[in-house]
């Protein structure tokens, strides 16, 4: 109830304070507002009644300030504190590896220069072929670190199998080679023989760019990790 007439002593202070601006403009003789002395002390009577009126309100509840939302604590790293250890051990392993590998396909560059031979080539590319295919399964069989995280673990699984793919691809190359050379060269595989011997060499920068991709969420360099496994 007090607050239904405060409502209705405010909404007539608010009309009496409308006619009493008019009434200041143009005086309205109609409304018993003949002179603009009277339309004044309509003007003030308005502004009582409106404070009357809004003693009478009930009090607005009071606005509560929310408290800031607490952030939310960065999710601790899943990379455990020896996980750099772990990265590098299993590194070394693929390296061990994979390096009987990159020293037979050096060997075939050696005797391509040094040796008229054909036997001696072909030789050197079948010997290639059964180290690098040796390689490919030796990485098969490795596996992430059991402590990594599982987006670390799925990394590593990747550049493994892109290490496993890409040493599988050499001895696949170098066998190639040897099959050509084998048939005996003609001028038309030369082509064939430089894709080949080309798709051979880029097999350690697949393997060593995905396994480094793989490690850099761990703080782990590609620099780090030839530096802690006897260099590039």
């Amino acid at each position: 109830m007090k607050e239904t007439l405060g409502e209705l002593i405010v909404f007539i202070g608010f009309v009496a304070f409308v006619v009493s601006v008019i009434a200041l403009i143009r005086p309205m003789p109609r409304f018993k507002l003949p002179t603009r002395g009277r339309a004044g002390l309509l003007l003030a009577g308005s502004l009582v009644l409106t404070l009357a009126g809004g003693v009478l309100l009930p009090p607005r509840p009071a606005t509560v300030a929310q408290a800031p939302k607490p952030e939310r604590p960065s999710p601790p790293s899943a990379v455990p504190a020896d996980m750099t250890g772990e990265m590098v051990t299993l590194f070394r392993q693929v390296r061990d590896a994979a390096d009987p590998c990159e020293e037979a396909g050096a060997t075939i560059q050696r005797v391509i220069r040094v040796s008229n031979r054909n036997q001696a080539v072909y030789d050197a590319l079948t010997e290639a072929t059964d180290t690098c295919k040796a390689a490919s399964r030796t990485i098969a069989d490795l596996r992430p670190p059991t402590s990594a995280s599982r987006e670390l673990k799925a990394g590593l699984k990747d550049a493994l199998e892109t290490c496993r793919s890409a040493y599988y691809s050499k001895a696949a190359s170098y066998h190639a080679v040897a099959r050509i050379l084998d048939k005996g060269v003609r001028p038309s595989d030369a082509p064939e023989v430089r894709d080949a011997l080309q798709s051979a060499r880029t097999g350690q920068m697949e393997c060593y760019g995905a396994y480094a991709a793989a490690a850099k969420p761990a703080g782990v360099t590609l620099d780090s990790l030839l530096s802690k496994t006897g260099g590039g």
